[in-house]
């Protein structure tokens, strides 16, 4: 036997493999422990694998959660955009509003001075006529 396989052919391997020694001399010996070997190798395979897709599977959610994350701070940096952007319209409205109220009270002001001032200069020609008159006499 190869000095590879002398732990099977111990009795230290025959407990642990039970009470059924392993026999290489025959080719079912052989093709068992081939047998054996490749069903380790690929369970072996298959938890690599799934660890891989694990790995993958947690990245890929906290990928997932970062780009919502992103996407919740985009849309409220955006909505606070537009209430600035309508903050700033409307004081933009309010300041014109104001602007042409201002040039309706100006008018009014000079349309209202004209008024009185005429109404005045009205009264004081009939007053200055009136003392005409009574100077005459």
């Amino acid at each position: 036997t190869p000095s590879f396989l002398w732990f099977l052919a111990s009795p230290m391997a025959k407990a642990d493999l039970g009470s059924q020694p392993v026999l290489l001399s025959n080719g079912n010996g052989w093709a068992n422990v081939t047998r054996f070997a490749t069903l380790s190798l690929h369970r072996l395979s298959e938890t690599q694998h799934k660890a891989k897709m694990s790995g993958a599977s947690a990245l890929w959610r906290c990928v997932s959660r970062i780009e919502e994350e992103q996407k919740r701070s985009s849309l409220h940096r955006l909505r606070q955009s537009a209430s600035m952007e309508s903050v700033l319209s409307t004081k933009k409205q309010t300041d014109e509003m104001l602007r042409k109220l201002r040039v309706m009270v100006d008018s009014f002001d000079l349309e209202v001075d004209e008024s009185v001032e005429s109404i005045c200069r009205h009264i004081l020609d009939e007053e200055d006529d009136l003392m005409n008159l009574f100077l005459k006499h």
